[in-house]
């Protein structure tokens, strides 16, 4: 059998009520308005914002959640990370004018070539 999403394992804990975006805890028996199952995450780990923390859901539980909620904080970190390391190089090599003609040295069209390196050194004093 397939492992179960965060999202299914989630709703194990919640109920989503008819109205739209309503939700009830089956833990606190609380109905909120407003979120998802993120919003269901937080009340069963922690008080963030305008979500009432569960004090009845089980330790285990709200560990399991919390652990979810720590994973998905550091992943979006590691991620953010890498994007500007990425984008760190990407800007270093079209500023600092490392710029190799097409043909391996041969220039095909020397005014383009030449309008390519102007920019390049262009871009490296900005």
């Amino acid at each position: 059998m397939a492992p179960k999403s965060q999202a299914d394992l989630t709703w194990q804990h919640g109920v989503r009520l008819e109205k739209a975006n309503h939700w009830q805890c089956i833990h606190y028996n609380m109905i909120c308005r407003g979120g998802d199952v993120t919003r269901l995450k937080v009340h069963l780990v922690e008080t963030s914002g305008d979500v009432v923390k569960c004090t009845k859901a089980p330790p285990k539980v709200q560990q399991m959640f919390k652990n979810m909620l720590t994973n998905k904080k550091e992943q979006r970190l590691k991620n953010a990370t890498q994007q500007a390391e990425f984008d760190r190089r990407a800007t270093q090599e079209v500023g600092g004018g490392h710029y190799e003609a097409r043909g391996g040295g041969d220039e095909e069209d020397p005014e383009l070539e030449a309008d390519i390196r102007a920019s390049l050194e262009h871009a490296a004093f900005e």
